[in-house]
């Protein structure tokens, strides 16, 4: 049995169930500061040790409020859980929840958070939880500022998580664990919100003990919306089971989030109680763990000390391990002939075919039966560029590796999905045997169109090629997905552009498939890009079939830029048949030019024309 420190339950909700009001609660610190001590108080006569303040939302952003009234409405926060906590032994614990303000830099959004931050000491405050994020960044650069001001204060951190081990923003639950650990700043980690008690246990179950000292503050559940209002079910008996066995899995900091009343805490503060008293060899009984439990409150050296000194300290995790389940279902691996190429230093060739806007897919099918026939190592298949309706990427991927026989990389871009939506389809894809993916953000919806149709964007390409990673760590290790993403060789600032390259590279990119490439200044630019960064690239080629097809791109498509020599290669006289030929031999020598500086070629099919692409294939 771990050793545990209670923490009390949900202010919030607790407070909208007593008052019947559908608001935030720290409005309350000042017109009905006896209400929230009498909240406190109930926690701590239910067995809560720490006491979070009711400040999660205290901030000039969130409150729309001045940085006087936040600060009063912060100060009053502190001392009602002060007040409590003397008569209690009990420790008060600072609340920081999140600002979730998109409209705001992050220069305004700081001061949001200072001037919170800076109330709390002026109060007295010693120790600090950043609860409810769903990232690390905030909590990294605010727990630094913290202890630059009072280098032995106490802080916890603490992010949300879904029932899958994901934030909001799509990270994995052992991302954030593992960036946690190095930071050097808290005295302990975990997770809080969002999911009831049982699908934390089963989350932290699948670490198989790797971390201790953890923090652990599950929902009541899943709330049921009644009149507007979420009502969470009485289920403390159920949630102090979850708890015991969470603390037993090494979770340190136990209690409750969304929906947990006193009720809950008390049913897990006696169920520790029980489950203490029973330990073999311990003739102590609940009077030792009282002690134990006010000798921690009064000592801060004590608290850090018995914290199993750092989560971090007793992990030393390996992806192995956690994977290890998933991992022996892939015994005979799907061969992966593009990813074998590209780690072998071989040339590769993928060509673009375009899904198709309505149901036919004759054209598509030949296309492919086509290039199959050729060098080509595999297809490609964009995820309705521009912002336009066409078949599904993957689906279509599937069908052509199916009945084709051909290896398949569908794009898929977070422009239309959510992160549930994302992670469904790329299960899907790999169920199907596809192994390579071209991960993007995506074109933004036409203006035209922007009233009725909605960009999702949950997580842009590099978040996403994170996601992508974690499910390979995670699932599919021995059998994973060979990731790639995109790059424009013709943005203005190519040592920004070199920069997420190497984010994307970090995120677990192997490759990139590049914009048309039609000038020697941006074979120049790649040059440069892949000895900088290592990462492989294909540059893409895109044969010109007319005249008139050169100006639309040249005009209408962003970052494809067609040089003068390349347009004056075409007259508008000319015919199909003069007109394809001149853009083949465009396309040949570009090919040569680039074939020594590059690690593969990306051929996009001019309206599906498989024919033109097969006889650029063969003269290079």
């Amino acid at each position: 049995m771990s050793k545990s420190i209670l923490f009390d339950g949900a202010m919030g909700t607790y407070y909208q169930s007593i008052t019947g009001l559908n608001t935030v609660s720290e409005w309350a610190n000042t017109k009905n500061p006896e209400l929230i001590k009498s909240i406190h108080e109930a926690y701590l006569n239910a067995g809560a040790q720490f006491i979070r303040t009711n400040t999660f939302a205290a901030y000039t952003l969130t409150l729309g409020a001045s940085k006087e009234v936040v600060k009063k409405l912060v100060i009053a926060g502190y001392q009602l859980a002060n007040e409590a906590v003397l008569a209690a032994h009990g420790r008060v614990v600072c609340s920081l929840g999140p600002i979730r303000s998109s409209d705001e830099d992050d220069t305004i959004v700081h001061r949001s958070y200072l001037i919170t931050i800076d109330a709390f000491i002026e109060a007295g405050g010693d120790t600090f939880i950043f609860e409810t994020f769903d990232d690390l960044y905030w909590i990294n650069v605010l727990s630094a500022y913290i202890k630059s001001i009072k280098p032995m204060a106490t802080i916890f951190g603490s992010v949300s998580i879904n029932s899958y081990g994901y934030t909001k923003s799509g990270i994995s639950y052992i991302n954030i664990l593992e960036g946690f650990c190095k930071m050097e700043t808290l005295t302990a980690f975990g997770f809080n919100c969002a999911i009831g008690a049982g699908h934390m246990r089963q989350l932290l179950a699948r670490l198989n003990g790797t971390y201790q000292g953890l923090i652990a503050l599950p929902n009541a559940g899943y709330p049921e919306v009644i009149l507007d209002r979420q009502s969470y079910q009485d289920n403390s008996d159920y949630f102090a089971d979850q708890l015991c066995e969470i603390n037993q899995l090494g979770a340190m900091y136990i209690g409750g989030c969304c929906g947990t009343t006193p009720k809950h805490i008390k049913t897990v503060s006696r169920r520790l109680g029980e489950i203490e008293a029973t330990v073999p060899g311990d003739t102590s009984g609940e009077e030792a763990n009282v002690s134990a439990v006010e000798s921690e409150v009064e000592s801060e050296t004590k608290l850090k000390d018995t914290a199993v000194v750092n989560p971090c300290e007793s992990t030393k995790i390996t992806k192995k391990k956690i994977a290890k389940e998933s991992k022996k279902h892939f015994v005979n691996p799907v061969p992966n002939h593009f990813r074998d190429k590209l780690i072998k230093n071989e040339f590769v060739i993928a060509v673009e075919l375009d899904p198709p806007y309505g149901f036919d897919i004759s054209k598509l099918m030949e296309s492919a039966n086509i290039l199959k026939t050729t060098k080509v190592d595999i297809i490609t298949l964009a995820d309705s560029p521009l912002g336009r309706t066409r078949v599904d990427a993957i689906m279509m991927a599937s069908k052509i590796k199916r009945e084709v026989g051909i290896d398949v990389m569908p794009h898929l871009c977070c422009r239309d999905k959510n992160t549930i939506a994302i992670r469904a389809m790329i299960m899907a894809a790999h169920i199907e045997n596809i192994r390579n993916i071209l991960l993007v953000t995506g074109d933004p919806i036409p203006q035209a169109e922007r009233g009725s149709i909605s960009g999702v964007f949950n997580v842009n390409a590099i978040q996403l090629m994170g996601l992508v990673s974690q499910l390979n760590m995670e699932h599919i290790e021995e059998d994973p997905l060979y990731i790639g993403g995109a790059f424009d060789p013709k943005k203005s600032n190519i040592d920004r552009e070199i920069e997420r390259i190497m984010k994307k590279k970090e995120a677990g990119a192997a490759y990139l498939l590049t914009q048309p490439i039609f000038s020697d200044a941006d074979i120049d630019v790649l040059i440069r890009v892949r000895k900088e960064t290592g990462i492989k690239i294909l540059a893409g080629i895109l044969p010109l079939i007319s005249y008139k097809n050169a100006r639309f791109i040249h005009n209408e498509f962003s970052g494809m830029d067609i040089p003068d020599d390349v347009m004056d290669a075409f007259e508008p006289s000319m015919s199909r048949e003069v007109a394809e030929a001149v853009g083949t031999k465009i396309a040949i020598s570009m090919s040569n030019k680039l074939k020594e500086h590059v690690d593969g070629l990306y051929f996009m099919t001019p309206f599906n024309r498989a024919s033109m692409i097969k006889n650029i294939i063969e003269q290079i």
